[in-house]
Parts: structure tokens; sequence; C-alpha cells
């Protein structure tokens, strides 16, 4: 599977409060607050970060960065007990809700790990988070085992944040967690091409990927459920604060499904289209996607179709591949990347169709902003 590097940026300030202590028996340092940089920039939860980041919440880990011999305290030990804790939105700051944590004090680092995701973790029938590295000087790595996506609710989102040694003194007290997305995002635009006295009305009525609908052949599916492994690209040291470069991994994908959508949609122009699009964000597609990012190498999508008002009236199905092969100053298209937002238009008209894919960073769509 295709890798993605993150590097370490600014980060943003949205306070959240939160209290335990169990690992020192030393006086605490100042409590903790939570904070993230991902701005809001569309009008639907599939697409913006922040939307989602905002109603998922997202677990968080600490771990000790350094050897307290007097408290017994050694490096990869779990902090105050912030071991897979659950931060909320609460309509104005990230929270803990009820339950307050405090730093070590002041110069002494944590690891920081955080995911955001719609499931709970490291509970019966869920993904399952484990670490490496935490509080030592080797490469850190989360991995998340048994991800799995599903179809009937196709805007679960997955975020990662970078991960973070960071202490008491950096970004005002705010632990700075910058995530990225994890999972693709896969979505179908339908246009059609008009003149002013065109009179017929073209209508998609249905569209599926991975099944083309003839019980006799075998489809390739989409694949929903994978492990994810997030890792450094190099060594961390006590010294190393921030944020560092992370590399994303998918692997022993499985449970391929078909995705579909069932709706009438009248097409227009792609001037009213984009009309639309303003408006409306997201939900002027006629279809979006979170996946898992794979090899989509034949896999087809199926649209169902009419055009209705002219000399006479078709109902029709076409099928086309979701890849791309490469040909004159066009490169070769074959997989959904992770972090990537893969964007199909389908122009269907009364004489032609055509069918074109586009891809582009995801993160790209939504802006960081500092506000520390």
């Amino acid at each position: 599977m295709k890798k993605i590097l993150f590097v370490a940026a600014s980060a943003i300030l949205l306070a959240a409060g939160c209290q335990k202590t169990e690992v020192l028996n030393q006086a605490v340092g100042d409590p903790m607050t939570f904070s993230t940089g991902m701005a809001k920039l569309t009008k639907s939860a599939t697409a913006s970060g922040d939307q989602n980041l905002q109603t998922q919440g997202f677990y968080v880990w600490a771990y000790a960065a350094y050897t307290d011999q007097l408290n017994n305290v050694k490096p990869g030990d779990v902090h105050e007990g912030i071991e897979g804790i659950k931060v909320t939105y609460d309509g104005t700051n990230y929270s803990t809700g009820d339950t307050d944590y405090y730093w070590p004090g002041t110069g002494l680092n944590l690891d920081f790990f955080a995911i955001s995701t719609t499931g709970k973790v490291n509970e019966d029938n869920t993904a399952s988070v484990a670490f490496n590295g935490q509080g030592t000087d080797e490469a850190r790595s989360m991995i998340l085992t048994n991800y799995t996506v599903n179809p009937e609710t196709p805007g679960d989102d997955l975020m990662v944040a970078e991960f973070v040694r960071q202490n008491q003194g950096m970004n005002n007290k705010a632990v700075s967690l910058h995530f990225h997305h994890a999972l693709s995002k896969v979505r179908f635009k339908f246009v059609t091409t008009k003149d002013d006295n065109t009179v017929e009305t073209v209508t998609v009525k249905s569209l599926t990927v991975g099944d083309d609908g003839n019980s006799e052949t075998e489809d390739v599916k989409v694949n929903t459920k994978g492990n994810l492994t997030v890792s450094e690209t190099t060594n961390v040291t006590d010294s190393d604060k921030g944020r560092k470069e992370i590399e994303l991994t998918w692997s022993d994908q499985s449970d391929p499904q078909p995705f579909s959508v069932i709706k009438d949609a009248v097409l227009d122009t792609e001037t009213k289209w984009t009309e639309t699009y303003a408006s409306m964000g997201e939900e002027a597609y006629y279809a979006t996607w979170l996946v898992l990012p794979q090899d989509i190498n034949g896999l087809n999508v199926t649209i169902a179709y009419s055009i209705e008002g002219g000399k006479k009236t078709i109902n029709d199905s076409r099928t086309f591949a979701l890849t791309r092969a490469a040909g004159e100053g066009v490169s070769a298209f074959n997989n959904w990347g992770t972090n990537k937002v893969t964007t199909y238009t389908i122009n269907i008209s009364p004489n032609k169709i055509s069918f074109s894919p586009s891809v582009e960073p995801w993160d790209d769509e939504e802006e960081y902003t500092d506000q520390n």
C-alpha cells in the first residue's frame, strides 16, 4: 500500500479542561488542555476534518518520557491514567468531562498519541490500538488492528495525530495535536451537457461500486477491513519536543463489499452544479464515501440512468472501470490513496457519456490555522 509522509507543522489552541493523579506522588503541575488545528471549511462532516473531530471527539494516550527514581516512574509508564481517555467537544472547547488531568511538572516530557474515530477502541468487537517505542529513544509507532468502514454509514472518519513529545512549558500548556485523515475520500459528480434548446431530461437512478448486476460473474468489491500502522521515520530522543514526521501504511485488507446509492437525481449543467455546490457543499455530489485506501485494479462502477423528453425514452446502465491507464499527458491511476480525495465526474448527455477521475490531497482542502 502506498505510504504517505506528514511533516510536523505549527499547532493550534482549542482549549479543554482536564483531573486525576495516579503515577506521581510529587506535587503535580498545571492542568492539561488539548488543542487541534484543523479548520472548518466545508458544510458536511463527511468532508470536514474539524467537524468530524467535533462530532466524534478523539482518544488520547500519554506516557512518561523520563525517569523519576523518587516516584518510581520509568519511560513508557502511563501518565495520570491517560490511556485511551475520550476527549469531546462541548460546543466551544475540547474537554475530558468531569475529570481533570495534570502535567507532571515543568520540563518533564510526555509522549502523546491520539486517534479520532466513531467506534470504541480496545474493547470487544472493535478496533484495537497498540503502541511501540513510547517514552524511549526508539521510533514510535501505533498499530490500529481490524478497523472497519461501514457502507451503511459512509461518512465515518478516521484521523490520527502526529506523535507529540511535550511538556507543560510548551504551547500554553495545551497538548498540541495535529490530525490527518487516514482514510480515502471518494465522490461521484454527475452533470449533463445541454444546449438552450435541449428538451431531454437526464436522471441518474443508482450507482453501485463493486457489483455490475451480472450474477454470472464475480466482481471485485471494496475492502472494508484493514490494519493501519502509523510510524515515525526517525528515532526520537527526550530532547526532541513537538511533532515529527509520521508514515501511514495500510495492510491485511479484507471483507470486500459493494457500495451503493439508489436515488433519482435530475442532472444539470456544470455551471448549475457549481452553484449547487456553493450552497450545499458535499451534498451536491451523488455519493461521497470514506473508504480504506486500497488498490482498485478491477474495481468497476455501474450507473443506471434514464433520458426522457426527446424522440424516445432511454433506460440504460453503463459500467466503467475506476482505474485509468496512462496516456498522452495523463498518468496511470490505480488506487485510492491515504489522505487523498478522488473525484469521478460523469457527464451523461443525449449524445454521449464521458467519465473522468481526478485526485488531490485531502488535507489541502482543510486549512490549518495558528491560534496560539
